[in-house]
């Protein structure tokens, strides 16, 4: 069963390859998905993913984002359910958010960030390149 809806996604893998591209069929029980580079009217060649070499999926409003903007890590700003949770990637990267269910052994969980300004719509962590994660407040 395949979404027909199309996602805007950053997939970068824990080697630091980054890719851009669009998917429809990524779901977070499956290893592997397609990534269709480029934007819906640019599309480029289609790539299988596996998602065992990943660090993560950011789910994303623009794929230039936006560099120079520097991510508030207020949870205030956005008022969400689920824990508040800071997660520090095995390369050094932080990322912060609201998490609805997270299991370190499960394989990965979703975060949304805590920032509604936020270029990321949600991010698809993989647990096995997670340094740390601790919930904040």
């Amino acid at each position: 069963m395949t979404s027909a809806m199309h996602n805007k996604i950053v997939v970068k893998y824990k080697n630091g390859k980054m890719l851009k591209g669009v998917s429809r069929d990524f779901f977070p029980n499956r290893d592997m998905f397609h990534l269709t580079l480029g934007s819906l009217t640019e599309s480029g060649e289609t790539l299988e993913v596996d998602v065992n070499e990943l660090k993560a999926i950011f789910f994303v409003k623009d794929f230039g984002g936006k560099k120079e903007y520097n991510e508030k890590k207020d949870f205030e700003l956005l008022k969400m359910l689920g824990k508040k949770m800071k997660v520090k990637f095995i390369d050094g990267e932080e990322v912060w958010g609201y998490v609805q269910a997270y299991s370190p052994e499960s394989k990965g969980f979703f975060l949304f960030p805590s920032d509604p300004n936020s270029n990321n719509v949600r991010i698809y962590i993989l647990n096995k390149s997670v340094q740390s994660v601790n919930l904040v407040g």
